[in-house]
């Protein structure tokens, strides 16, 4: 930063500048000839061309057309949300909706894939509970960035399942008849909804040129089996099986679902189907059936990216991109969000 004692400087609003007729080198002082300006008949672009800014200790000197600043320093993007209230089950984030999406930058966390899953389960849960609770202007940003991010899975080919579902839940929500918002605006949704559920429903993967590379099937068998089994949600196992012959006995190899039933059920609750301690001879895929039928629930799988709660600044951030936090000097103190915790801090 310039020091606040020099006169000679004037903040624009493009950063920065040093007046006409100012120099500054490492045995030079400051000059300043305002008469010398008043009696040129030179235009302030041509002024601007011919001044040379020398810092001391800089590698080569700065043209005062650049209008360089001296701390013109890029920042990372840092998406937050700040001014939680409460504590606990009572933490509150007193602002819209449509201003909690923009400050959190959902848009572009979307783009990632890394923050796509999250982003689905928070509109889907939306969609499903919250849908009457949002204004019209809200329901048009949701929609806005539902279409954005079909139109990218389908340009990407990536996460046309998840798609489904969102598009699925979206159209069973415009149903409701107790929306907020004009008919002709609700109607538009709907269009919208149709027009990309008929795009999935044509949908095909294009296929891959012969490029001489490496793919999935040319890797040994140990190393398939290390990647199967890291794979938490069963639809996603069920999806990679239906696609060949050999993928599908992989997938009904009983140490997968061994993996699976460990992953989502307790010691406990396994025990009532499995009568040997030492799980010898067991039908896992048998056993995460009965399982899953008791408990009509699997664990929550982690994300790729989600958000955190900040508990010294009090701030919602992304966990992958961090936040500016107030208290930096202290020790980090955050405690992840489940989508749905997030949406019940919102005010709807």
């Amino acid at each position: 930063m310039f020091p606040s004692g020099d006169s000679n400087w004037r903040q624009t609003e493009d950063g920065w500048r040093l007046l006409p007729g100012v120099y500054i080198g490492n045995d030079a002082t400051p000059t300043f000839d305002l008469e010398s300006v008043r009696r040129s008949k030179s235009s302030k672009t041509e002024i601007n061309r011919n001044v040379c800014i020398v810092i001391p200790g800089a590698s080569r000197p700065h043209d005062g057309t650049s209008q360089e600043r001296c701390d013109a320093i890029a920042l990372p993007r840092q998406p937050h949300l700040p001014g939680v209230k409460g504590i606990g089950m009572e933490r509150r984030i007193f602002c819209g909706l449509s201003s909690a999406i923009e400050q959190l930058d959902i848009n572009n966390v979307l783009m990632e894939t890394s923050g796509t899953r999250y982003c689905c389960e928070m509109f889907i849960i939306l969609l499903k509970e919250n849908i009457q609770k949002v204004s019209g202007t809200t329901l048009r940003a949701i929609f806005g960035v539902l279409e954005m991010l079909v139109s990218d899975a389908l340009n990407n080919e990536t996460n046309i399942k998840m798609m489904e579902r969102l598009l699925a839940t979206a159209s069973e929500a415009l149903a409701t008849k107790s929306l907020v918002g004009s008919k002709s605006l609700l109607k538009r949704h709907r269009d919208v909804v149709n027009n990309l559920t008929t795009k999935l429903q044509n949908f095909q993967y294009s296929q891959r040129e012969d490029d001489h590379m490496p793919q999935l099937l040319d890797l040994p068998k140990e190393c398939l089996y290390n990647i199967l089994r890291r794979i938490s949600d069963p639809r996603d196992l069920a999806n990679v099986g239906a696609t060949c012959s050999y993928m599908h006995d992989l997938v009904e190899d009983p140490f997968i679902w061994q993996y699976m039933c460990l992953f989502h059920f307790t010691d406990k609750q396994l025990y009532q189907f499995i009568c040997d301690e030492e799980y010898m001879g067991v039908n896992w895929l048998k056993t995460f059936q009965l399982c899953f039928k008791q408990k009509k629930r699997l664990r929550v799988n982690s994300y790729a990216n989600e958000l955190y709660f900040c508990n010294l600044c009090r701030a919602i951030y992304w966990k992958d991109i961090g936040h500016p936090c107030r208290n930096a000097d202290q020790s980090p103190c955050s405690s992840p969000l489940l989508p749905k915790e997030f949406i019940a801090m919102l005010c709807l």
